[in-house]
């Protein structure tokens, strides 16, 4: 926090004090990024007869004023105008309040590490008041201020004609401001000057400034005109609104392209340093705030949040992280170049939504993640219906793509999306049930499989509650939670529903082809994802499940493409990052999937599958103690005994055949004849391991992962056996695929 304690004059006069108090509080409600805060007004008592202490609580802003920038020389359009849309923004906000600045200077302006701008001395400013009340009670520094031989060392560079006048002032004397800052900022002098004080009053009210367009030749000619209506001497001329210039400014620097790299060196050295690799086309849309605090406020924030990202990943060349990574990121104080990084992303997008009665607000913001750069602003108040909803979502959806048009391909059209209910509850428990369902946990999935039947009930064509449904049900016999067939066969039906009503539904097909997984049908499941990546390419579940499926069909390098590419859309996913770890451990890159499984278990503390994933990594890299460690007192479910079996292979490498044969007792074989049969093979004992495997029926996920590609030191003492090709084909027939000839398991792409 900084300290600004009130001069004794003005802490002298109660009148003045008490004025100064409730200006202060009118100035704390100024809450905006690029404004320096005011935290509250404080008086302290100072010992014998002194009078109180009176001061201002504020930010401590760090970093380094806009003055010694200038200092430098002119700036580049590419540097001048985010600091200008940003200085624009700080006085909207003052604006809509009735508050002006009327020291607008560059010593004011402050460049923050992060590349933010924070405006200060709004402490300073007035509410609108007439000259002599002005006069009577501004601090001197805010007023002229000459030396003894008449030189300028004050502000009066910066102020407008009608504040030199001493007349009532309003918010366009900030523009004025503003508009002489511009010119020193892309003109690298400023448009009135003079040797005294009267040559330089003089200058401000009488005299044109430069030609702008003369001085700098290479500047857009909107620029120089939007400066020259900033400096009219007739307030009346002048551009009307710090709204109406935020949005000039904003305008172009859209349409400004960005400095090679060897151009770059002034703006690093400014402060504003662009992190290169940070794509604008990859856009994160983090969690939107409920600024009421209601249930209500709740549903529509996570809805229209949801919404948004999905119609945005349907957007050719657009690269839109998936909710599970963003959700990582509520109520965040990270900076968002912080952000940024992590997600690796170029824009960012930021809303809250507020519900009171019958009406929604919602406001979002589009920011340029390198530097923290807000490039515009949007407020949407509307009547609660899901009509209205829809509307904010298309329209937002618009708005980005328009503001990210010169990174598109020229000739791309906007998909045009679908109103998926009518019926407010219905939507409200879609919303809820998507929240249960990306927490992956047996109640989790059950409670959201509640909320969409629910939601279905109410709208029987609501496109994605039918999704959610196939999702929930498949995910319950997927993950072992629930009786198969029964289960299977409502998913299915709830997948088919889907596409009748939406045939070109991305969701709708990766439903289709999560439930044809259950089935053990790998063509028809690999049909339904392709489709759905042909769809909607930023889909991050159909590349994950891809990814997935490739593996379990004995397609390593297929599947780690899609596993990487999952990973691009999902980054914070644990499940995404285990399903790498898988992808590196088929394609025999052990190293890497242990890397991937301890970041996966790090997103995920609770998530058993990377601890399994950790365990066969450790083992292949013949680190068996720490394999040891990680796999006892392992459970996956949807792996069966599969951890268990892995525990066991490992102490038989530790030479411990007393304890594996121990963990062997344990695996019923009626339970998971796979497990049993794949640690009597560790063991040295072929018959009884093959034995074993022929009792089964068909292997499921976790057998045809482990036979086509893990656990390569344990097949390959029975690679010549002809029970071993055998279980190689059956693997393939389980999953309705052919097997190719003379298919065998090296642990690389065998088809």
């Amino acid at each position: 926090m900084a300290i600004k304690v009130l001069p004794e004059a003005v802490a002298a006069d109660p009148e003045r004090l008490a004025r100064f108090e409730r200006e202060a509080k009118v100035l704390a409600s100024l809450n905006h990024p690029h404004i320096a805060a005011i935290y509250s007004f404080e008086s302290a008592e100072r010992s014998g007869a002194s009078p109180a202490i009176h001061f201002l609580v504020m930010e401590l802003v760090p970093g380094q004023n806009l003055e010694a920038r200038l200092e430098r020389g002119p700036m580049p359009v590419d540097e001048a105008l985010p600091i200008a849309v940003q200085i624009a923004e700080a006085l909207e906000a003052a604006h809509v309040k009735g508050i002006i600045h009327r020291d607008l200077k560059p010593s004011n302006i402050m460049v923050t590490p992060s590349g933010s701008l924070k405006v200060l001395d709004f402490g300073l400013a007035k509410q609108q008041m007439s000259a002599s009340e002005l006069s009577e009670s501004t601090p001197t520094e805010t007023m002229l201020q000459l030396t003894r031989d008449d030189r300028i060392v004050g502000t009066v560079p910066y102020m407008s004609p009608e504040q030199i006048r001493s007349g009532t002032l309003d918010q366009r004397s900030d523009l004025f401001s503003l508009g002489v800052i511009l010119f020193e900022m892309v003109g690298g002098r400023r448009p009135f000057q003079g040797d005294t004080a009267v040559d330089l009053i003089a200058s401000i009210l009488k005299e044109q400034p430069p030609d702008l367009g003369a001085l700098r030749p290479e500047l857009p000619g909107q620029l120089v005109d939007l400066i020259q209506r900033c400096l009219a001497k007739d307030r009346e001329e002048r551009i009307s609104s710090a709204q109406d210039l935020r949005n000039q400014l904003a305008t172009l620097e859209q349409a400004t392209p960005s400095r090679s790299e060897s151009a770059r060196s002034e703006t690093a050295s400014s402060g504003i340093e662009p992190r290169q690799g940070l794509d604008p086309r990859a856009v994160a849309v983090l969690p939107f705030a409920n600024l009421s605090g209601t249930d209500e406020a709740e549903f529509l924030a996570t809805g229209l949040h949801n919404d948004l990202m999905t119609e945005l990943s349907k957007i050719p060349g657009l690269t839109v992280i998936s909710r599970t990574s963003v959700m990582g990121y509520r109520e965040t104080e990270k900076p968002l170049p912080q952000i940024a990084r992590e997600l690796s992303v170029g824009t960012i997008i930021e809303g809250t939504v507020q519900s009171a009665g019958n009406r929604v607000r919602m406001t979002a913001q589009l920011v340029r993640a390198i530097d923290d750069v807000r490039r515009w602003a949007e407020r949407y108040d509307r009547e609660l219906s899901p009509e209205n909803l829809f509307a904010i979502q298309s329209e937002l959806t618009q708005r980005i793509v328009e503001s990210l048009h010169a990174e598109l391909t020229e000739g791309q059209e906007l998909p045009v999306g679908r109103l998926q209910t009518a019926d407010l509850e219905a939507y409200r428990l879609y919303t809820l049930g998507r929240v249960q369902l990306d927490r992956r946990t047996e109640a989790g999935i059950r409670r959201a499989g509640e909320h969409f039947e629910q939601a279905v009930e109410r709208d029987p064509d609501y496109v994605l509650a039918w999704v959610g449904l196939a999702n929930a049900l498949a995910l319950v016999v997927s993950y072992g939670y629930g009786e198969r067939d029964v289960l299977l066969s409502r998913a299915k039906q709830a997948a088919d529903r889907a596409l009748e009503l939406d045939p070109d539904s991305a969701e709708a097909h990766t439903a289709l082809g999560l439930s044809y997984e259950t089935l053990q049908d790998g063509p028809a499941l690999l049909r339904e994802l392709e489709l759905a990546v042909q769809i909607q390419p930023g889909y991050a579940d159909a590349h994950n499940w891809m990814g997935w499926m490739q593996n379990l069909l004995g397609r390593a390098g297929a599947g780690l493409e899609s596993a990487k590419r999952a990973v691009k859309l999902d980054p914070l996913s644990a499940e995404a990052v285990s399903n790498l770890a898988l992808s590196f451990l088929t394609s025999g890159d052990s190293d890497k999937a242990l890397a991937e499984s301890r970041h996966a278990a790090e997103l995920s503390p609770g998530w058993t599958t990377a601890s399994l994933y950790q365990g066969i990594a450790l083992h292949d890299l013949r680190r068996y103690d720490e394999a040891k460690s990680v796999l006892s007192d392992l459970t996956v479910e949807w792996a069966g005994l599969g951890a268990e079996a892995t525990l066991a292979l490992t102490l038989v490498a530790l030479r411990d055949e007393i304890a594996a044969r121990q963990v062997l007792a344990g695996i019923d074989p009626d339970v998971d004849a796979f497990a049993a049969g794949l640690v009597h093979l560790a063991l040295g004992e072929a018959d009884a391991g093959f034995e074993r495997f022929s009792s089964l029926e068909r292997l499921g996920a976790w057998p045809a992962l482990a036979v086509h590609h893990l656990y390569r030191h344990v097949w390959d003492t029975v690679r010549d056996d002809p029970r071993y090709e055998e279980l190689i084909r059956h693997a393939y027939t389980s999953w309705n695929r052919k097997s190719p000839e003379g298919a065998t398991h090296e642990g690389r792409n065998v088809l």
